[in-house]
């Protein structure tokens, strides 16, 4: 969401889109409804109770993301949910959200998000 608007977000060209489905980034606009990035739908993408995930958004020079993606990270390395996140030399935490048992943080370095 771009300004926190649902007017202005972002979504993947296809529905489902993961990193195993070409697809590009749409928005900002409201015309996304039902187009989501999906974790764990796609064969090459399972997933298990208590994954961890790091999901990165690429940027362009104007800000505006032009891919996303995400990697299983070990969970050791993963704090829980409301600790501060372990960020490497050259990183900005941007946002940490948890959807049911899983959680996701979201972190700046080299221009992607």
């Amino acid at each position: 969401l771009l300004g926190g608007l649902w007017e202005s977000a972002f979504y993947p060209s296809v529905k489902d889109a993961s990193p195993h489905v070409e697809h590009s980034v749409l928005g900002p606009d409201g015309k996304g409804h039902g187009f989501n990035w999906t974790m764990g739908k796609h064969a090459d993408d399972p997933l298990k109770a208590k994954d961890k995930f790091q999901v990165t958004a690429v940027v362009n020079t104007g800000g505006m993301p032009i891919s996303v993606s995400w990697r299983r990270v070990a969970t050791e390395r993963a704090p829980p949910f409301g600790a501060r996140a372990p960020i490497d030399s050259g990183q900005e935490l941007l946002g940490r959200w948890q959807y049911g048992s899983k959680e996701y943080s979201v972190s700046l370095h080299d221009g992607k998000l």
